[in-house]
């Protein structure tokens, strides 16, 4: 499924370098859909780990912010 939505993948313990290219990625993917009106699946960035003791969360990363692009901020509450 993640690969019928068109995922980008940041695998835990990648590079710098790889990461940067990864935000470039998410960056041009908004430009394509804000600016250039080109078709794509939304863009879901699931922050893996920004919550801290279930009632707070933890810093965001900067990729989905640093192309000064709209966000949508959503949540997912899970029921124990």
């Amino acid at each position: 499924m993640c690969y019928g939505l068109q995922c980008l993948w940041v695998y835990r313990g990648s590079s710098a370098e790889i990461r940067e290219k990864i935000v470039g990625q998410i960056k041009q993917r908004q430009e394509d859909i804000e600016v250039d009106c080109q078709e794509w699946n939304p863009i879901c960035i699931f922050a893996e780990g920004t919550t801290s003791n279930g009632t707070s969360l933890t810093k965001f990363k900067r990729g989905a912010f640093s192309a000064m692009r709209s966000v949508k901020p959503v949540y997912v509450k899970f029921n124990d």
